[in-house]
């Protein structure tokens, strides 16, 4: 966890001397939103304090973070009948990630007035609802097994995001398409479920070039970008970087131990 900070630490500094805003947005378990669902009522005793040692860890090292989950807690008394999870799924559904988008776009505002020409778009929803097989239950070999043996799959209407007739739109193109977009999602498969991408566009009232990526681990997704051609090109104002809690504490990748190396040695 100690060397996942110090990592987060070291970016955040870089890509302030390049005057690009980093905001991490810092995800809770499921099972920690929801502990009281759980068997006994109370979220694992050994991963009890780890969302809190990340949130302080990031804040003591001077990185702005979002705290989703405090989000959710105040969210939830108003959506008891709306949960922010899927039942089959780790991930957030529509409702978790249109919460936490608008969330992002408080935390933005509150600071210095958005630096970028406001962007209008709109969400669409395709019915009808359809089923969606959850990761839970390929986790658990379920995915090919009839509805009756297993717990139910969630359903979901579809929604798309897209801006407005006549927004204007931006120029440039590299390996992760536009250059010139003011914002920029980096992080793991909760930035391409549930529509988190188009949410966080409306809220933001920007466009967002989304560079994250299903198994994107901690560093993948933020590393490629920061070494693609299109970063070098043209910095975003701002860039956000999606992180669930549990990354912080997973066994350290080839990749990240030789990145840790290269901090402790000053690089």
């Amino acid at each position: 966890m100690t060397h996942r900070l110090d990592m987060a630490s070291h970016l955040a500094r870089q890509l302030a001397a390049q005057q690009v805003n980093l905001l991490v947005v810092l995800v809770p378990d499921k099972a920690r939103v929801y502990a009281d669902q759980l068997s006994d009522g109370a979220y694992p005793a050994w991963n009890a304090d780890r969302y809190a040692r990340v949130l302080k860890g990031l804040q003591s090292r001077q990185i702005a973070v979002l705290d989703v989950w405090q989000a959710f807690e105040q969210a939830k008394p108003q959506a008891q009948s709306q949960p922010l999870y899927y039942r089959t799924d780790t991930h957030w559904n529509q409702a978790g990630a249109a919460l936490t988008s608008q969330a992002v776009a408080r935390r933005v505002r509150s600071g210095a007035a958005p630096d970028w020409p406001v962007t209008q778009f709109v969400s669409d929803s395709q019915a009808p609802a359809a089923e969606r097989v959850g990761d839970l239950l390929n986790m658990m070999g379920l995915a090919p097994v009839s509805n009756w043996l297993r717990p139910g799959p969630d359903t979901e209407a579809t929604v798309t995001t897209r801006k407005q007739q006549g927004a204007g739109g931006s120029g440039g193109a590299g390996l992760f398409g536009d250059v010139n977009v003011p914002v920029v999602l980096a992080g793991t498969s909760y930035s391409m479920r549930a529509n988190f991408h188009g949410y966080l566009q409306a809220a933001l009232e920007a466009e967002v070039l989304n560079v994250a990526k299903d198994g994107g681990g901690f560093l993948q997704s933020i590393q490629a970008y920061l070494n693609d051609d299109a970063f070098k090109a043209s910095p975003p104002k701002l860039l956000i970087w999606e992180i669930p809690e549990r990354m912080f504490d997973q066994p350290l990748t080839d990749q990240e131990l030789a990145l840790s190396s290269a901090l402790g040695r000053g690089q």
